[in-house]
């Protein structure tokens, strides 16, 4: 394991400010794990904002928090976060911000 969940946690809590990225034609567990992280950041005291590339599903309208997903984002961040995204190319047009990003963290490097 590359990080400890200790270590994550450590540097969630040094952000003050955290874009989620999830992958492009997200199904229910994207935009989910997207909206519960941006959820529990929140109750934290961070900002957050939620960053999907593409539309989101007609079948999946009645989730809470969709409101709150944008294509890109619309400020600067402390930290960028890519969850349920196998690879970077996955994030479509948002690849690139994620490339650039100078902190960022792919959930998937725990595994």
């Amino acid at each position: 394991m590359e990080n400890s969940l200790k270590q994550i946690a450590d540097r969630l809590r040094r952000a003050k400010s955290v874009a989620i990225f999830s992958h492009t034609n997200p199904d229910g567990d994207a935009i989910g794990s997207a909206l519960a992280l941006s959820c529990a950041l929140e109750s934290l005291g961070l900002n957050t904002q939620v960053c999907i590339e593409s539309d989101l599903p007609s079948n999946l309208q009645f989730v809470e928090g969709l409101d709150k997903i944008t294509k890109a984002p619309t400020a600067a961040y402390d930290l960028l976060v890519c969850v349920d995204c196998s690879e970077l190319q996955r994030l479509g047009a948002l690849s690139e911000e994620f490339f650039l990003a100078k902190r960022k963290k792919m959930f998937w490097e725990v595994a």
